[in-house]
């Protein structure tokens, strides 16, 4: 069912990602009323220099619920 990619600077140790990952799991299964069996979760260290470019072409426009400051 769900699928959540995340992006982000590198920089975060695994344990970091892990929690992050844990966290969106835990929301999307009470939010959805969801079995965190069917929500799986990515995580994807795109380095500053390329993130416009790679937010561009991974992520529809339309798509993007909350926009940063960097993507808009």
């Amino acid at each position: 069912m769900p699928h959540i990619a995340v992006m982000m600077y590198p920089g975060r140790d695994e344990a970091t990602k892990e929690a992050v990952a844990r966290n969106l799991q835990a929301e999307l299964m009470k939010t959805l009323n969801a079995p965190a069996s069917a929500i799986s979760v990515s995580i994807e260290d795109v380095a500053p220099d390329a993130w416009a470019d790679t937010v561009a072409k991974k992520v529809a426009h339309d798509d993007i619920r909350i926009a940063s400051d960097f993507v808009k």
